[in-house]
């Protein structure tokens, strides 16, 4: 089962028990436990909201962690922000980034109505 006890930012933040198929959550889990059992370092920035997590081992023994929504953290090359996004299915969650991440921007069209010669 994965929790996530605040969906949205700022003051609009809400419970929400997600429901995802078994492969999904151990991707999930193996990344995040692989990630965060080794050396974290706290990112804190003063001017975002932060995020904070729990995960629960097999013995039942909790191991918390917070952190700003800045920080880019990644496993094997894996960005795990945008892979726990693609894994529930939820393109706009907040993770560790912020979801601070540009859009990729393809094309760019300028129309240009009513041009008048300028004289000098």
């Amino acid at each position: 089962m994965l929790v996530i006890h605040a969906i949205g930012h700022g003051d609009e933040k809400s419970l929400k028990v997600l429901e995802a198929d078994l492969d999904a959550l151990k991707i999930i889990f193996s990344a995040f436990s692989r990630f965060f059992s080794g050396e974290f370092d706290d990112v804190f920035a003063t001017d975002i909201d932060s995020w904070e997590m729990t995960i629960t081992n097999e013995e039942d023994r909790d191991f918390s962690f917070r952190g700003s929504l800045c920080a880019e953290y990644e496993i094997d090359g894996t960005d795990l922000s945008d892979l726990l996004r693609e894994e529930l299915g939820i393109e706009n969650l907040f993770v560790f980034d912020g979801n601070d991440k540009p859009d990729e921007v393809n094309r760019i069209t300028i129309d240009i109505h009513g041009l008048k010669p300028m004289h000098r």
